[in-house]
């Protein structure tokens, strides 16, 4: 798992590095958290986030045209962890 220690951090140039020095690529969950910028609130609000102003950022790259392509150049496709999950016919017989 990649992104919890990058929290609010997480570049295109960081995933690459990332996918780079990865010991096995092809099985890595990166953890982003994109969103538009929220209406900042006291430190003291239940709802406080201290990441709103970093998540544009995320979602920037993460949308961006570039970022596909270096992904794409790497092998590497956005997905869902709930598309992990094999339908019911394309299980193979025992």
């Amino acid at each position: 798992y990649f992104g919890a220690n990058h929290a609010g951090k997480v570049t295109l140039s960081l995933i690459v590095e990332f996918l780079r020095t990865c010991r096995f690529p092809w099985q890595v969950e990166i953890g982003v958290h994109p969103g538009r910028h929220a209406d900042p609130r006291p430190i003291d609000d239940p709802w406080y986030d201290p990441l709103s102003f970093h998540r544009p950022n995320e979602l920037a790259w993460l949308t961006s045209m570039e970022s596909a392509k270096q992904l794409a150049e790497r092998g590497v496709r956005l997905s869902r962890l709930s598309a992990l999950r094999e339908r019911p016919s394309e299980r193979r017989s025992a």
